[in-house]
């Protein structure tokens, strides 16, 4: 009679914030099954022992279930991913002062974490006046000096729309002269 060993399933994801949105690693550390079921909650699969997928909401949380077998013995786990926000990975200052003085030049949008670095890669940025005329649109990873064809925009308050494909963000920059 031979019996087969309990599928073991010890699960690490690895979460990567990038532009069609939250990438997770299942990394499975746990002991070799004969047959594995990936069920990610968003409607797609895997047979994989350790796959890669790509949530395309990374703002939703999603129920992950994993099934192992070897023959008749069996092991089920689950957990969740965890919901993001852009705006909580990003680091968007909140004034601006263009004087040379290499202090707050430019209005610079950093990444709080090496996973979110890549959304500064497919980020666009939109900053309007307070009348809502569009001064400045670009690059998320470029750096705005609070000029419009090389001239210097006057002191106020500008509003600016981020754009990363997954998520928009929405907020407020001084400039002080």
């Amino acid at each position: 009679m031979k019996v087969d060993p309990q599928p073991f399933i010890n699960l690490k994801p690895a979460y990567t914030y990038n532009c069609d949105g939250l990438k997770v690693a299942f990394n499975n550390t746990g002991s070799p099954a004969q047959q594995i079921n990936w069920d990610f909650g968003d409607g797609q699969t895997s047979t994989e022992l350790s796959p890669t997928h790509v949530f395309s909401d990374p703002a939703a949380t999603y129920l992950i279930q994993v099934n192992a077998s070897n023959g008749a013995c069996t092991n089920k786990s689950s957990f969740q991913t965890q919901p993001y926000d852009v705006y909580m990975q990003l680091n968007i200052p909140n004034v601006l002062t263009p004087n040379n003085d290499k202090v707050n030049d430019c209005f610079e949008i950093l990444p709080l974490t090496s996973a979110a670095a890549d959304l500064l890669n497919c980020g666009k940025i939109t900053i309007f006046d307070r009348w809502g005329k569009m001064v400045h649109q670009g690059e998320l990873k470029n750096c705005w000096k609070a000029e419009v064809s090389g001239k210097d925009l006057p002191e106020g308050v500008y509003y600016y729309i981020i754009d990363t494909k997954v998520q928009k963000v929405k907020g407020f920059v001084t400039v002080v002269r």
